[in-house]
């Protein structure tokens, strides 16, 4: 897919399932900018007609934060 060869995103780490001509993208990302880039590139591939977007931006302070939670007793 095309959004696996963009520089700007880093889609090792979002799941993509493809029905027919609909795609769908889950993960993470840090940013909306990252979230609408990745539902463009997928868009933008051959034979997509439908782009499901559940990705969720979680941005990088909320995931630090996150972890120090779940560190705590």
């Amino acid at each position: 897919m095309a959004f696996r060869r963009s520089a700007m995103i880093d889609a090792s780490s979002l799941p993509v399932s493809i029905e027919g001509e609909t795609v769908v993208l889950e993960g993470e990302v840090s940013s909306a900018t990252e979230r609408a880039q990745a539902q463009l590139a997928a868009k933008d591939t051959s034979g997509v007609a439908v782009v499901d977007n559940r990705i969720i931006v979680v941005p990088p302070i909320a995931r630090g934060f996150s972890r120090e939670r779940r560190r705590s007793p």
